[in-house]
């Protein structure tokens, strides 16, 4: 089934589903991300301090760990459940544009749109 979701007065950049199809993740401008329930499509209560405008997601395969890219060039890795930052990186000069990870569920690779 088709479904509407709104992240109220944020744009949307990146979107992604658990791999359990649980949890639709949004990186957005203002909060920076957000969750929501599925399939319901109820807003789950996870705060995700320090994340700011955020451009792409990705969750791992066993959806305990997010990664995130920033307009400020940095890369960020969150807790699911707590919304806690667990490590941040600034290797990219401008806007990260793309985040995965790898298969081993903690490795994962952004892109940027330096050309």
């Amino acid at each position: 089934p088709v479904q509407t979701i709104s992240a109220g007065q944020y744009h949307v950049h990146g979107l992604t589903v658990a791999a359990d199809g649980g949890t639709l993740v949004a990186a957005t401008g203002g909060p920076g991300l957000q969750l929501w329930g599925l399939p319901a499509g109820r807003p789950k209560d996870v705060k995700f301090g320090e994340a700011g405008l955020a451009r792409a997601v990705a969750v791992n395969a066993d959806g305990t760990l997010l990664a995130t890219t920033h307009e400020c060039g940095a890369a960020k890795v969150w807790d699911a459940a707590s919304g806690k930052l667990l490590a941040s990186y600034h290797g990219h000069r401008n806007s990260g544009t793309a985040v995965a990870f790898a298969p081993d569920g903690h490795t994962f690779a952004t892109a940027n749109a330096a050309l």
